[in-house]
């Protein structure tokens, strides 16, 4: 299906819409913030960057994930403040959720939030039957995160990722369909 993009999903704060070219400047913004980029692989040096990390995303859509929806706080226009998406992995039936938030808006709840309807779309509308996140041992937000959605810890594989010149620990979540349809 040519041209497929995540709909739009409204919560209670946020708007989760595709993201969009004119997008680059804000996603560069807290993409380029080094304590928004601290403990994944990768940080946008350049605009460049972050348009290609839109190019990214209009390739996901063209394999019908959503993978990412721009964060719109509803309150502050048509500004996105984070991004949040799911990734098939290589089992046909899993797939990945990964979130950021711009530093600003950190410990209001908005990551589970956006996370929480991103977790619901993909549980009603792909045949899946896990969802899983990988995060850096040493990120207690995003564990937390993880653990208020439901998801359970299965482990830790010892250092496992390789960011700016050192080794660090991943945590491993996940959340199985009959799990998220009894909760």
């Amino acid at each position: 299906m040519t041209g497929w993009k995540p709909p739009s999903i409204e919560t209670e704060r946020l708007l989760l819409r595709p993201l969009l070219n004119s997008d680059a400047e804000a996603l560069f913004s807290y993409c380029s913030n080094p304590a928004v980029t601290q403990h994944v692989g990768w940080h946008h040096g350049t605009i460049e960057d972050s348009l290609s990390f839109i190019d990214y995303a209009l390739g996901s859509y063209a394999k019908m994930a959503p993978d990412p929806w721009g964060l719109v706080l509803k309150e502050n226009g048509d500004q996105i403040v984070g991004h949040v998406g799911c990734f098939w992995v290589k089992e046909p039936h899993s797939m990945e959720i990964g979130w950021i938030l711009a530093e600003k808006y950190w410990g209001q709840g908005l990551a589970t939030e956006a996370s929480n309807a991103a977790i619901n779309f993909v549980f009603r509308e792909r045949n899946i039957i896990r969802l899983q996140c990988t995060l850096s041992t040493e990120n207690d937000a995003s564990r937390r995160v993880a653990e208020k959605l439901g998801m359970r810890f299965e482990g830790i594989h010892r250092c496992s990722e390789f960011v700016r010149g050192r080794f660090f620990d991943t945590a491993y979540y996940s959340i199985l369909r009959s799990e998220w349809e009894s909760s």
